[in-house]
């Protein structure tokens, strides 16, 4: 395997990890809600909702980042490829 495509495979499981950590902090923010708005937990514990919506927010900036890196990878590996022209 060469350098290029194990980047991309490389960014595609991080892409992966961070869409899943994001979805992760999003079901538990909206989890932690449900439970506050119908008095499972107390009140104080409302205030971590922000927090795991941040994370979230973190996780999916995170992987589009990976996306974006690998779209640049694919595009430079095939500019390298192209025949010289003369």
């Amino acid at each position: 395997m060469n350098p290029v495509d194990a980047l991309v495979k490389s960014l595609g499981v991080e892409q992966s990890v961070a869409l899943l950590f994001a979805a992760a902090c999003f079901f538990g923010a909206g989890v932690l809600g449900f439970a506050v708005q119908l008095n499972f937990l107390r009140p104080v514990a409302g205030q971590f909702i922000p927090v795991c919506a941040v994370a979230g927010l973190i996780g999916v900036s995170h992987g589009i980042l990976t996306i974006r890196l690998q779209h640049v990878a694919k595009t430079l590996a095939a500019s390298s490829k192209l025949p010289a022209a003369t």
